[in-house]
């Protein structure tokens, strides 16, 4: 099974910038954070309701990244569903431990979790 969104030269991109422009990263305070699951249009609404010119440009194992121009002011957002430890988004790590504890066969989870599966 191939993940055709699993693009291994942006995966390992040095500094992930968040909205204040420094590398975000996590201790283990984000096991503690909730965890949503979200659908992709969603993202990609402003508060308003408005649909913007919003761009999913990357997806890193359970991690999205969202571009958002704004043309009133001509800033642009650019936006990450969850946190890093360390280089890793928080989600990929907890999913990977989840999976190791439970004994299920990673094989066998990735496959329930695919977004060909949904």
């Amino acid at each position: 099974m191939e993940d055709e969104d699993y693009h291994p030269s942006e995966d390992e991109e040095d500094d992930e910038l968040t909205l204040t422009g420094e590398p975000e990263t996590s201790d283990l305070g984000s096991v503690k954070d909730k965890k949503y699951i979200v659908f992709g249009s969603q993202l990609l609404v402003t508060v308003c309701g408005a649909e913007t010119p919003s761009t999913v440009t990357r997806v890193s194992g359970t991690a999205v990244y969202v571009t958002q121009p704004r043309e009133s002011c001509g800033h642009v957002r650019e936006w990450a569903s969850q946190p890093k430890i360390g280089r890793v988004a928080a989600g990929n790590v907890l999913l990977s431990a989840a999976i190791l504890a439970s004994g299920s066969l990673p094989t066998k989870a990735v496959a329930t979790i695919h977004h060909n599966t949904w």
